[in-house]
C-alpha cells in the first residue's frame, strides 16, 4: 500500500493542473517551503506513478535542481504525462532529493542509478538519499 500526493490525474481528469488553485496574487517565496501551494508550484525533482488505459504501469522520474535539468511543478508534470502518455491515473510520489531511479543491469552507472539524484549537489548518478519507502518491480519467474 502506498500513500502520496497530490493526485495528478484521476480517471483522465487533470487534477494536478489545478491542485494549488489560483496563486497569481500570492508571493510564493514567502510561503513556508512545505506549504502545498509553494511545494507543488515550484520546480523540483519529481517521482510519479501512472496507469495507462491498457493497465501498463509507468514509473516516472524527473531530475531537477541543476543547470542541466530544472525539475517540474505538479502542473507541468501533469501536462507532460497527458501529452506523452495520456494515463488514466497518475500520482505524484515523494520527490526532491528522494527522487532516484535504479534499474538493475542498466549499465548507466556503476550503481545502476539512471537519473541524477541531488543530495551530493553534483550532476552525477551518486547523490542518492537513504529513504524508507521504495517501489520494487520484479520480473515474474
Amino acid at each position: 500500500m502506498l500513500s502520496s500526493s497530490p493526485m495528478l490525474i484521476d480517471n483522465y481528469k487533470q487534477v494536478g493542473a489545478t491542485f494549488v488553485g489560483d496563486i497569481s496574487k500570492l508571493n510564493i517565496s514567502k510561503l513556508p517551503s512545505e506549504d502545498y501551494r509553494r511545494h507543488q508550484s515550484v520546480r523540483h525533482p519529481r517521482t510519479a506513478v501512472a496507469l495507462t488505459r491498457s493497465n501498463r504501469l509507468l514509473l516516472i522520474t524527473v531530475d531537477g535542481r541543476s543547470v542541466n535539468s530544472a525539475g517540474m511543478s505538479a502542473k507541468e508534470l501533469t501536462e507532460f504525462l497527458v501529452t506523452r502518455f495520456n494515463p488514466r491515473y497518475a500520482l505524484n510520489m515523494d520527490g526532491g532529493g528522494s527522487t532516484t531511479m535504479y534499474i538493475k543491469g542498466s549499465g548507466e552507472s556503476l550503481t545502476d542509478v539512471i537519473n541524477y539524484p541531488t543530495d551530493n549537489r553534483r550532476y552525477d548518478h551518486y547523490g542518492q538519499r537513504r529513504v524508507s519507502s521504495h517501489i520494487l518491480v520484479k520480473r515474474k519467474e
